[in-house]
């Protein structure tokens, strides 16, 4: 079909053609005219048709492609191993026990599960203590010397706040 669409409009240009040179009373300016028209149309028409065969060429090498994928996947699917599971009849469910809810919470401990805040009231235990130096050692000197000796990580203790006094 598309051999017979090329080889009418190619005989439709070559029609054209051998008119305007039949005819002897056109002037040279319009015969001109129609034989640069002439070539023009013929010189898209082999663009459109080069484009055209371009992207049937692109179709055809991506519908290679989706076949190749198909079958990749095709093989995959066949190459799992299927299991079918068996729904459960009894609408009733399980009781929990006591060794299931006293899981320790992940990271070793750090942090204490909800049920744990709430069994204090919701608020945590403070203390404060109040330092002073014996040899009129400065705030930051005294500060130092705690994070060194005590090391509050090592016995696991945190420290909120460190309110140094004026009075050292």
């Amino acid at each position: 079909m598309a051999e017979d669409v090329s080889e009418v409009t190619e005989n439709a240009l070559n029609l054209i053609v051998t008119t305007s040179d039949r005819s002897g009373n056109m002037k040279k300016d319009l015969k001109q005219t129609i034989f640069d028209t002439v070539s023009t149309l013929r010189e898209l028409y082999l663009q459109q048709k080069s484009s055209r065969d371009s992207k049937s060429q692109t179709i055809s090498e991506l519908e290679r492609r989706v076949a190749s994928m198909k079958a990749e996947l095709e093989a995959f699917r066949g190459a799992m191993v299927k299991v079918h599971r068996e729904i459960s009849s009894s609408s009733t469910q399980e009781p929990t026990r006591a060794a299931d809810m006293a899981v320790a919470p992940p990271g070793g401990g750090g942090r204490k599960l909800f049920s744990e805040v709430l069994a204090n009231g919701g608020k945590t235990k403070k203390f404060k203590i109040t330092v002073t130096s014996t040899d009129n050692q400065t705030s930051e000197t005294v500060k130092e010397i705690l994070k060194s000796n005590i090391n509050p990580t090592e016995i696991k203790v945190g420290i909120n706040a460190l309110k140094t006094l004026r009075n050292g």
